[in-house]
C-alpha cells in the first residue's frame, strides 16, 4: 500500500460532532456501495471554503466524478477536480476553490486501505466492536 501513489485531490464535507474518521468511512462505504475500486485513501486536514467545513483527501482513483457525486446524493458538500481547477458543490452552488487550499502540505495524515483490498472495513472495527 505505502507504494502506491496518490493521483487525484478533494475534499468531502464534515459536519458538526463528526470527526475525520467518521468522514474517511463514509468515503469508503460510499466508494464500495458504488462499486469503485482503489488501493489507498489518505486523509489530510480540515479545510474550510465559506461557511463549510471539509476534510482533504488523497487517492490513487484517477476519476473520482461517480464517487463526488454518491457523496452529494448523500447530502454533502464536495470539492473536486473539474478540468483542472478545484470546483466546490455546496447544494446546488458552485464556485473554484484555489488549488493552494486542496494541494498544500498537510499537516497530519492517515492512510486507509481503499476499497480494492478485502479487508478495508475492518480498519475502522473498535477494540469493543471485535470483542462482542
Amino acid at each position: 500500500m505505502s507504494n502506491v501513489s496518490v493521483h487525484t485531490y478533494f475534499a468531502v464535507e464534515i459536519r458538526q460532532w463528526e470527526n475525520r474518521v467518521e468522514v474517511a468511512r463514509l468515503v469508503l462505504n460510499t466508494a464500495s456501495q458504488q462499486g469503485i475500486l482503489f488501493d489507498r485513501l489518505d486523509t489530510y486536514d480540515r479545510i474550510s471554503v465559506g461557511q463549510t467545513d471539509f476534510i482533504r483527501f488523497a487517492t490513487d482513483l484517477k476519476d473520482v466524478s461517480r464517487l463526488m457525486k454518491a457523496l452529494m446524493g448523500l447530502g454533502r458538500a464536495v470539492v473536486a477536480p473539474v478540468k483542472g481547477v478545484f470546483v466546490v458543490t455546496i447544494d446546488a452552488r458552485t464556485g473554484t476553490v484555489p488549488a493552494l487550499k486542496i494541494l498544500s502540505v498537510p499537516c497530519n495524515i492517515t492512510t486507509y486501505r481503499g476499497t480494492s483490498h478485502p479487508l478495508w472495513a475492518q480498519q475502522f472495527t473498535t477494540f469493543q466492536e471485535s470483542n462482542s
